[in-house]
């Protein structure tokens, strides 16, 4: 624990700044490096308010951060159109009066009397704000009346869940921090929904690709995610779960999990370190010792592959990047390579592939084309 407090102290002492909005931001983008990243999630779980005020703009930045902005409004029209009116219901008011219209250049040299000046210029100044007033009042009492009449007439009404969807695109990631402060880390080309609100007896998502999950405890409402035909539940731990071409692999990193098929109390218990994949002929495997490092290298931003047909290689980096790829022969998918790779140098990338698996690979403009 000595250890973390330091770690993080020296942290504090690279990254000054609080965490602001835009460090959030940037966060929400992965535009941060591993220590920044560090710096966050040491932040984040220091309380529930962080939580809070993470989930918050995380919620808003998915939905409104690629909106539009409306144009600034033009100080100069408003004021003007201001003064029209305020000179029009002056116009107005002067004409309820019993007293001579004047103009208001002539009315100021005048001498009558104060009361009956003060009168005529600002009473309509009060007119209007009592109208306000009584409107205000009046709405908010028909609007209490509708609340309270329903409430009357349909006490058994339950509001209905809203529902979230978080899509990561193809050369993105997320992070989602839920009600209950659990944190998903979602992986590019991925889905995830979930409750506003946990129910009070359950949490549960639904995920389509990859994510990292790091669950609150809390053992009255086990946390459930359910993936393709499976449902994988627990208590508080963190794991790892991936579904695409119709696999699912399940890797635990901390605590405990169980894993069901769907509708069926047939399944698997997993430990720190244990992994298990399903499928819908063979079911669940046994669980097994895992290569965390190897299955969670994205996490890092890297690629790590182990005897990898080439085929699946560039499945990685066309969704990791974002960009087409072509075999120019189809035997050359079967090519195998192991190896990790830092994200951050696509060149680099392809350079080593094609020294070590003595191909070509042409990338030019938005694709990519894999040559003898």
């Amino acid at each position: 624990m000595e250890r973390h407090k330091n770690n993080f102290g020296n942290i504090l002492t690279r990254f000054p700044k609080t965490v602001d909005s835009q460090f959030i931001i940037r966060v929400i983008n992965n535009e941060v490096n591993q220590e920044e990243k560090e710096f966050f999630e040491t932040w984040l779980h220091e309380s529930e308010e962080n939580k809070e005020e993470f989930g918050s703009l995380s919620l808003l930045w998915d939905k409104f951060g690629n909106a539009r902005v409306p144009p600034p409004p033009n100080p100069e029209l408003h004021f003007e159109e201001l003064t029209k009116t305020i000179n029009a219901e002056y116009s107005t008011s002067k004409t309820d009066e019993k007293f001579e219209q004047v103009s208001l250049k002539s009315s100021l040299k005048v001498n009558v009397n104060k009361t009956i000046s003060n009168r005529n210029d600002y009473g309509w100044l009060i007119r209007a704000a009592s109208i306000i007033i009584i409107f205000l009042t009046l709405g908010y009492i028909y609007q209490n009346r509708i609340v309270h009449s329903k409430q009357e007439v349909s006490p058994q009404v339950v509001e209905k869940p809203i529902f979230y969807t978080v899509v990561a695109a193809k050369g993105e990631k997320k992070t989602i921090v839920l009600s209950d402060g659990s944190v998903i880390y979602l992986n590019v080309d991925s889905k995830i929904t979930y409750p506003k609100r946990f129910a009070a007896d359950s949490r549960e998502v639904e995920l389509m690709g990859e994510a990292y999950f790091s669950i609150q405890a809390d053992k009255i409402r086990p946390f459930k995610v359910i993936s393709g035909n499976t449902v994988t539940v627990v208590t508080g731990t963190e794991f790892n779960i991936l579904n695409r071409d119709n696999l699912i692999r399940i890797v635990v990193t901390k605590g405990s999990v169980e894993a069901y098929r769907k509708h069926s109390d047939k399944g698997v218990s997993l430990k720190r370190g244990e992994m298990t994949t399903f499928s819908e002929i063979k079911g669940f495997t046994n669980p097994t010792k895992a290569s965390v490092d190897h299955f969670l290298a994205w996490r890092r931003g890297q690629f790590s592959f182990s005897h990898t047909p080439l085929s699946k290689v560039m499945e990685e980096i066309s969704r990791y990047y974002n960009i087409p790829v072509y075999f120019e022969r189809p035997e050359l998918k079967s090519k195998t390579i192991t190896g990790k790779f830092d994200s951050n140098s696509l060149e680099n990338i392809f350079s080593i592939i094609s020294l070590t698996l003595d191909v070509k690979i042409n990338h030019s403009g938005d694709k990519v084309l894999i040559q003898q």
